[in-house]
């Protein structure tokens, strides 16, 4: 196949990677990963610098992606905002590695309902959902308290309307309702 040939297919997976990204709503930004770890510019779609290579949020991504999520959802503290708002991650499996470079769409779109949960609760929910199971683990890592993590558990529980912490993972994983830990500088 001719460069120009190979430039062309790379254009056509990219406008339906654009297309098949269409079923993320409220998308304002995004990326697509390449299989090397690179960011490409989305048709259609402005880059934040969250997206950057290198960046905790392309960090996140490669993990779940490498873990054999084919979709993944989770919060991230908006870079250009002082207000501490947060973004919604969305990354979406479209590698065909027979056919070219590309691994995956990462889209921005605003913070979905929080269900009442505070930036420390989705914290604890980052490490609950990371496997961390030891509140005096998370505790140290948040600068926290054993009772704080467990009560922040509890009400988490109650907000979200399950009746276990392994409940409380899955439906925050689910729902992408939590800071992965790199999101929130707790250390591994």
């Amino acid at each position: 196949m001719t460069e120009d040939g190979a430039a062309a297919r790379a254009a056509d997976r990219l406008s339906a990677i654009r297309v098949f990204a269409g079923i993320v709503p409220d998308v304002f930004a995004g990326a697509v990963l390449t299989q090397a770890g690179n960011t490409v510019p989305l048709p259609g779609l402005p880059v934040d610098p969250v997206l950057a290579a290198g960046s905790p949020v392309i960090a996140e991504v490669v993990e779940r992606l490498a873990a054999g999520d084919r979709y993944a959802t989770f919060l991230h503290p908006a870079l250009d905002t002082g207000a501490g708002a947060l973004l919604r991650v969305t990354a979406l499996d479209c590698s065909n590695e027979i056919a070219d470079h590309l691994r995956a769409a990462v889209l921005l779109s605003p913070a979905p309902d929080l269900h009442g949960l505070s930036r420390h609760d989705l914290q604890v929910l980052g490490l609950i959902v990371a496997g961390w199971e030891d509140d005096r683990h998370i505790a140290a890592a948040l600068n926290s308290t054993t009772e704080d993590v467990a009560e922040t558990a509890r009400r988490g529980m109650q907000l979200l309307g399950t009746r276990s912490r392994t409940g409380l993972a899955v439906r925050a994983l689910r729902a992408g309702l939590f800071l992965p830990p790199r999101a929130s500088g707790a250390a591994g």
